[in-house]
Order: C-alpha cells, then structure tokens, then sequence
C-alpha cells in the first residue's frame, strides 16, 4: 500500500513509467471519487498477497485494513508513505 498526499500527486505517479510495469489488474487505486461499493472491495483486497493499492491520504486514519493469514505468515505488508506529515497520527 503506498499513500499518497493527494490526488494530483497519486495519479502523476500512477502514470509515470516508474509505475509501468505493476500496472495491471492487481494494481488499484483507492480514493473519495470511488462509490461506498468500490472502496469497500478495493480495501478488501488492498492486503492481499501480489496487490498493489495506491491510496490518497485520508484512508489512512479511520480505515481497517485487515491483513490475510497468508500476507500476515509472509510478514505483513509494506506501506509507503509518499510524504512528510504534521500530523503524526497519519504516521501510524
């Protein structure tokens, strides 16, 4: 999961060629845009084994990500964050 600090910046990188090759059907992006129904199956899948999610900032406080047995016996997941905050909340 990498968080991003906003739309803008998510969907720039999204599109560069840094991003080219994970570009695929495992690769989502999650923001407010998304309908209830959309978020609610991107973050079910955001912690499976081989997924990639690309998040705005404001589902990292107040959104339960909820780890597989698989991702959890493999050691977690990675999370990114692409941006310094104040706010150190955001940092947990």
């Amino acid at each position: 999961m990498v968080f991003f600090e906003n739309e803008k910046i998510l969907r720039e990188f999204y599109n560069s060629s840094h991003f080219n090759p994970f570009r695929g059907p495992k690769a989502n992006i999650l923001n407010e845009k998304l309908t209830i129904l959309e978020k609610a199956d991107i973050i079910r899948k955001a912690t499976n084994s081989s997924y990639i999610t690309l998040c705005t900032c404001i589902f990292g406080r107040g959104t339960d990500f909820y780890c597989t047995k698989k991702v959890e016996t493999a050691g977690g997941i990675h999370v990114i964050q692409t941006f310094f905050t104040e706010d150190y909340s955001e940092e947990i």
